[in-house]
């Protein structure tokens, strides 16, 4: 695996790749940030869910927004 593509926060429990691969998948998980940040974080959850985003990136980007992937 090549360990530069990881932002280094400290804990490699919680490596965050800092460079998005999945086109489509940025697009939704930005749509879902930009609506909880319109105040409709329980929208913005039910929207991901519903695209297929993992449960685990929802918490991330959601609720730890310092753990967000680099954009770009």
């Amino acid at each position: 695996m090549d360990q530069s593509l990881y932002e280094n926060i400290g804990d490699p429990q919680v490596a965050v790749p800092n460079v998005r691969r999945d086109h489509r998948c940025h697009a939704i998980v930005e749509h879902g940030i930009l609506m909880q940040q319109s105040g409709c974080t329980v929208s913005a959850v039910e929207y991901l869910k519903a695209r297929g985003v993992a449960p685990e990136v929802i918490r991330r980007v959601l609720l730890e927004p310092q753990r967000r992937r680099a954009r770009g």
